[in-house]
């Protein structure tokens, strides 16, 4: 984690754009790809706001939203387990989310998160990074077994038995490695991150 502060400064290296002014707290609706996306604007009339909204892949890109729009949607593939399933991305600055605004998004897969303010997009970097890094650990985990099944192919092909008592801890790191078990670490990761972009809250009465 020794490098994600300084990728961290690049990602939130604030873009003045003379368009577009996106005020803080922001909401992102998150729902499977559509063929057909409506504009910004078609958004704004949903949620009866005179408040800036932007959609990804359609709106002007705007570095410093883009940088969050990616922090969402792997958020998202954490949480939902979502990795390979394509998203759209539609942002809007502190909503009030009427239910014609929902009922767009009903048949869609939609999660809802929210960015609050430029320290709540700090905090969420770390929570993801770390998750990011658990990830690497699994990769490793996964890498040690595959090495201690190596060597215990030459035991066994040297003794002709398996090795007394049994290392349960490969055991452990097989399933760690595959997802079978998860860290503590790990679930409280998730649980901290679900918290920071208050996911699926629609009405947020703390703001």
């Amino acid at each position: 984690m020794g490098s994600w502060w300084s990728f961290y400064k690049l990602l939130a290296a604030f873009v003045k754009d003379k368009g577009l002014t996106m005020r803080y707290p922001r909401a992102f609706f998150v729902f499977d790809h559509q063929e057909n996306l409506p504009d910004a604007e078609h958004f704004k009339g949903l949620s009866n706001s005179s408040r800036a909204a932007y959609v990804a892949g359609i709106s002007r890109p705007i570095k410093s939203i883009e940088s969050q729009v990616h922090l969402v949607l792997a958020a998202n593939s954490y949480l939902n387990n979502e990795f390979k399933k394509p998203k759209d991305v539609v942002v809007l600055s502190f909503p009030k989310v009427f239910d014609f605004l929902m009922a767009y998004f009903g048949d869609k897969n939609l999660s809802l998160f929210w960015i609050d303010d430029h320290d709540s997009y700090e905090r969420i970097f770390i929570a993801n990074d770390a998750l990011d890094e658990l990830g690497c650990m699994d990769s490793f985990l996964y890498d040690a077994s595959h090495a201690y099944f190596n060597a215990y192919k030459g035991f066994y092909h040297l003794a002709r038995r398996d090795p007394h008592p049994h290392d349960t801890i490969i055991t452990t790191m097989q399933a760690m490695a595959s997802g079978e078990i998860k860290t503590v670490l790990e679930s409280e990761l998730r649980l901290l991150l679900t918290q920071l972009l208050s996911v699926n809250v629609s009405k947020r009465i703390d703001l």
